[in-house]
C-alpha cells in the first residue's frame, strides 16, 4: 500500500470521526434549534421538529446525517429555512479563501524574506530589531491588531471600510490583520531554519568552490530551509484559507468562521457539522499537499507516491 493511500484512509478515518464527534456533541448540548421559537403554539414545534427528523431515534438520525454526507449534502439548515447547508457552504467558502489566500500570500511576502535577512544578520541590529518586531506582533491578540487598524486606517484616514462592504477594499485590513501573526511565525521558523544550515558544510564547500553568495543562499541555504516551512504551511494554510472566527467576526465578513459562530449560537446542527467536515477536509488536504511538497525538497522525507 502506497503512502498516498495510507494518508487518504487515514483522512477518510479523521473525516468520519470528526462528523460523528461533532454530531453527538451538539445533541448532548442544553437547549434546541427552535428554542426562540417558544412561543409559537406547541403544534407548531412539533411540526418543526417532525419536519427535520428531530424525533426520531438517534441512531436514525446520525445514520441519515452521515448517508448525506458521504453525498455531499448535509441537509437543510435549522435556522435559514429552506437554505440547503451546501448553498450556504457555497456562499461562505469563497469568501473565507479570499480572505485566507490574501492573508497567506501577505505572509509569505512579508515573512520568509525577513527571517532569512534575519538570519543572515544575526546578532545585528537589524536581526535583533526583526526578532523583536516578530515576538510583538506574537504576543498581540488578533482583535487587537484589527481594532487598532480599524481606529487608524477606517476612523482615523477613512482609507478603508471599517466592516462589512464589498470590494477588494473591504478586504484589505482583513487580511493584513490575519497575516500578520502568520507572518510573525515564518519569520522566527525561517531564521531559525536558515541558521541551521547557513553555517553548515554545504555552504562553505560552495563558497570554497567559487560560487556566487547569490546562488550558495538560493541552492544551500533557501531549499533545505524550506522543508520546516513548508510543514508548518500545511495546517496553517488550512486555517488561513478557512478564514478565522475572530477576523470575520470583527469585519462583519460572511464567511465560514462567522456562519460556524452563529450555526453553534442557534444550535443549527446540519449546518455546525457541515462546517466543521469542510475545515477538516480542508485541513487534510493542505497537509498532503504541504508532506508532498516536502518531499521535493527534502530527500529525507518519503514520498508520498511511494
Amino acid at each position: 500500500m502506497s503512502a498516498l493511500l495510507r494518508r487518504l484512509i487515514a483522512l477518510a478515518i479523521t473525516l468520519w470521526a470528526v462528523h460523528l464527534t461533532t454530531f453527538l456533541l451538539l445533541r448532548a448540548a442544553k437547549g434546541g434549534p427552535f428554542d426562540e421559537a417558544r412561543s409559537l403554539p406547541p403544534e407548531v414545534e412539533v411540526q418543526l421538529r417532525a419536519e427535520f427528523h428531530l424525533d426520531d431515534p438517534l441512531l436514525q438520525q446520525y445514520l441519515r446525517a452521515l448517508v448525506g454526507a458521504l453525498r455531499g449534502d448535509f441537509g437543510p439548515s435549522l435556522r435559514y429555512r429552506e437554505v440547503r447547508v451546501t448553498e450556504i457552504l457555497g456562499d461562505a467558502l469563497p469568501v473565507s479563501l479570499g480572505l485566507g489566500l490574501g492573508a497567506l500570500v501577505l505572509a509569505l511576502l512579508l515573512g520568509i524574506p525577513a527571517g532569512l535577512y534575519a538570519a543572515l544578520a544575526q546578532r545585528g541590529p537589524v536581526d535583533g530589531l526583526i526578532r523583536a518586531l516578530a515576538t510583538l506582533l506574537l504576543s498581540v491578540p488578533n482583535f487587537v491588531i484589527a481594532g487598532l487598524a480599524i481606529a487608524w486606517f477606517s476612523f482615523g484616514l477613512g482609507w478603508f471600510p471599517p466592516a462589512g462592504g464589498h470590494g477588494l477594499s473591504s478586504f484589505v485590513l482583513p487580511c493584513i490583520c490575519l497575516a500578520l501573526p502568520t507572518a510573525a511565525q515564518l519569520t522566527r521558523l525561517s531564521r531559525s531554519a536558515a541558521l541551521e544550515v547557513i553555517d553548515g558544510e554545504g555552504p562553505r564547500a560552495a563558497l570554497a568552490r567559487g560560487l556566487e553568495p547569490n546562488q550558495v543562499r538560493s541552492q544551500h541555504v533557501l531549499k533545505p530551509a524550506l522543508a520546516p516551512i513548508l510543514a508548518f504551511l500545511g495546517p496553517t494554510s488550512a486555517a488561513l484559507l478557512t478564514g478565522s472566527l475572530v477576523i470575520e467576526q470583527v469585519f462583519a465578513l460572511p464567511g465560514l468562521g462567522t456562519h460556524f459562530v452563529q450555526a453553534a449560537l442557534n444550535r443549527d446542527y446540519t449546518l455546525a457539522v457541515g462546517i466543521t467536515v469542510c475545515y477538516t477536509a480542508l485541513l487534510g488536504a493542505l497537509t498532503l499537499l504541504a508532506d508532498w511538497a516536502m518531499s521535493r525538497v527534502d530527500p529525507r522525507v518519503e514520498a508520498l507516491s511511494g
